[in-house]
């Protein structure tokens, strides 16, 4: 790799790790083309990413920083997946992760802070932001339609006695 190549690729994980919500490191070992293109489809469908550069570049892009803290996790063949919507990467990586043996989450990073692997599966069972929206909306239309339903059925009740007299 010419020196140019290498100062893009320590450019980019700086970019990868200042301009992304979350980070998360995969170890990918085992995993064959066909699996690496499947994971790499999944993760696209969610707006997120995953990149492959070498361990010692991305060593070099977080040195000195307050990521230094996932150095230790820079080994084997890792992959770094990244995205600004946290709950749909952990949540596909983790349903990648169980179908796919070879692949392990290492290791996370949000918001200044390191996130282990059960950090990564509590947000993964949260639900992507679209199931929240419409959780939430729901809970707002509920007591609106309640209401509406209470009223009907009194305007019936009221419509029956008038009739009846």
């Amino acid at each position: 790799m010419k020196k140019e190549q290498k100062i893009n690729s320590i450019d980019l994980a700086k970019n990868i790790f200042a301009n992304n919500s979350v980070v998360i490191l995969l170890n990918y070992k085992g995993l064959n083309a066909k699996g690496m293109s499947l994971l790499r489809k999944r993760i696209k469908s969610k707006n997120s990413n995953i990149r492959i550069l070498k361990n010692t570049l991305v060593r070099k892009a977080i040195e000195g920083t307050d990521m230094s803290a996932i150095n230790l996790d820079l080994k084997d063949q890792v992959a770094i997946s990244y995205s600004n919507d946290p709950v749909s990467l952990s949540n596909v990586l983790m349903k990648f992760v169980d179908e796919n043996k070879s692949v392990e989450i290492k290791i996370g990073f949000m918001d200044g802070k390191v996130l282990e692997l059960s950090t990564i599966k509590s947000l993964s069972s949260l639900g992507s932001i679209e199931d929240v929206r419409a959780k939430f909306v729901g809970l707002l239309k509920a007591p609106g339609s309640q209401l509406a339903r209470v009223l009907s059925a009194y305007e019936t009740k009221l419509n029956e006695n008038a009739s009846a007299n």
